[in-house]
């Protein structure tokens, strides 16, 4: 038992940090983000309103080989540099003609992403629109990147490297805004960001797979999009940004901290329900409120569908004995309905003992008076089945579930021959809490009808069937 409560605290506590660390802002005004390279994949069935395709001119370095290793990458990245192609995208940029330089470029993708707030803070006089325009200068620059990719047979290798531009290189620009050759001795270098591969069917699916496997390796590329209505709860993308019906959504708030940093707070989990071209209707799985007018983002948050509980449980086979076990479930997620009910396959792994001798209430007295017992052993019990889950005011997931166990025994006593095979099967209802989410209190009861077959000489009948009662609690994690 000290074991078990010590396992639970250190996973609490390593819950916790996991929870607290990486820091993120998310800008609620979505992601301005440049892209160029092998981008043909991502510009199929149009491309998304939150990308702009920087049109520089550079020649990416070929390798024919499978995966992006190590070593071809930093062959890519010498030649990248080499050929000074970070500055390209500067002069890009700031429209460099060889004579001057111009930030229209900018402000025109900076007014597209201009926040409500922002307007009114201009309009009040807080801020002048100039130098609203010039804060969201940084993250425009600094969110611009280099897609490679190539093909072999059914496998689909890819890359993303970065044009390095920060706040460093932006001051070195103002400074030199006039004064063209200091402007062009400004370095600005490629670096490695990720890299991965995935397999496709179709091209519709080669884009969808690409959006959704770099936005899981590569922050910048997250697929997010603002939340514009809170009944239902929706947000303004939908299946051309790679959203399919079931995925898991974080949702974000900004705010300032006391160092004056904007960060983002994940205030609550969300999955999508009903997701159209554009938009995506979603169901609330756990944390607060979430409201359109606060700036809320909802960032697709990958899940494996998975999920993982231990409990303690307490079976009593009627006219038999109480048992006590422990149980490990697997749930997987198969299904996800457009009224938020989620399907899940359920694998069971229990164990069960009782000191208590069974008494075997069809046996006679013996000629002492005394009466016949049968041991009922030790039990291990596997089990599969389906069940369907709800969850109710953003805590608590109900769900009824059918099962199909099939319980032997252990041990080598000859007691524990007294049958062939015992056939459990459970009609049930499991509550899963949150405690902080993904991480949750589960707890449940269940009706059971056994079938026993016994062994010739067993004091139970040859073909038994028996009625149990059970009743579990425990902690479940979901990945």
């Amino acid at each position: 038992m000290k074991r078990v409560f010590s396992c639970l605290v250190i996973m609490l506590l390593f819950l916790t940090a996991v929870s607290a660390r990486d820091k993120k802002f998310y800008d609620s005004k979505c992601q301005i983000i440049g892209i160029s390279g092998d981008i043909r994949e991502l510009l199929y069935g149009g491309l998304d309103s939150k990308f702009f395709v920087n049109e520089v001119e550079f020649e990416l370095p070929r390798f024919y080989k499978k995966k992006y290793k190590k070593s071809e990458r930093e062959q890519i990245l010498q030649i990248l540099n080499q050929q000074n192609v970070g500055k390209k995208f500067l002069d890009y940029l700031f429209r460099y003609d060889g004579n001057s330089l111009s930030d229209e470029l900018l402000k025109e993708r900076a007014l597209k992403n201009v926040q409500l707030m922002d307007e009114e803070r201009a309009m009040i006089g807080v801020l002048d629109s100039r130098t609203i325009l010039q804060e969201d200068y940084l993250p425009i620059l600094r969110n611009n990147y280099i897609v490679m990719t190539r093909s072999r047979g059914k496998n689909n290798y890819w890359m993303v490297l970065r044009v390095a531009i920060d706040k460093n290189i932006l001051e070195q620009v103002f400074n030199s805004w006039n004064d063209m050759d200091k402007y062009n001795a400004i370095k600005v270098p490629v670096e490695y960001v990720s890299s991965g591969s995935y397999k496709d069917k179709d091209t519709w699916e080669v884009r969808n797979k690409l959006l959704r496997e770099i936005s899981q390796k590569v922050a910048a590329f997250g697929i997010r999009g603002q939340i514009v209505d809170n009944r239902p709860l929706t947000m303004d993308i939908g299946k051309q940004d790679g959203v399919k019906k079931g995925d898991r959504v974080a949702v974000y708030r900004q705010y300032t901290n006391k160092k004056g940093e904007n960060l983002s707070k994940r205030i609550a989990y969300a999955r999508g329900g009903i997701v159209s071209d554009t938009t995506t209707r979603m169901f609330l799985l756990s944390g607060r409120s979430v409201s359109h007018k606060k700036g809320d983002i909802g960032v697709l948050d990958f899940d494996r569908g998975l999920g993982f509980s231990i409990t303690g449980n307490l079976v009593s086979i009627k006219d038999y004995s109480d048992y006590f076990g422990a149980q490990y479930d697997t749930y997987y997620r198969v299904g996800f309905s457009k009224n938020g009910i989620s399907t899940y396959g359920l694998l069971s792994l229990g164990c069960y003992a009782s000191d208590d001798d069974i008494k075997n209430v069809s046996s006679p007295e013996l000629n002492d008076g005394s009466i016949e017992y049968d041991d009922f052993p030790a039990l291990m019990d596997v089990g599969l089945g389906v069940g369907f889950g709800k969850t109710f005011m953003s805590r608590i997931e109900l769900m009824p579930y059918i099962k199909a166990h099939y319980m032997f025994a252990l041990g080598d006593s000859d007691d524990y021959d007294n049958f062939t095979k015992l056939l459990r099967f459970p009609v049930g209802i499991r509550a899963n809490i949150n405690l902080f989410y993904p991480f949750q209190l589960t707890c449940g009861a269940e009706y059971s009808v056994l079938t026993l077959e016994a062994n010739e000489g067993s004091n139970f009948g040859e073909s038994d069937v028996l009625k149990s009662y059970g009743a579990y609690i425990g902690f479940r994690i979901i990945f």
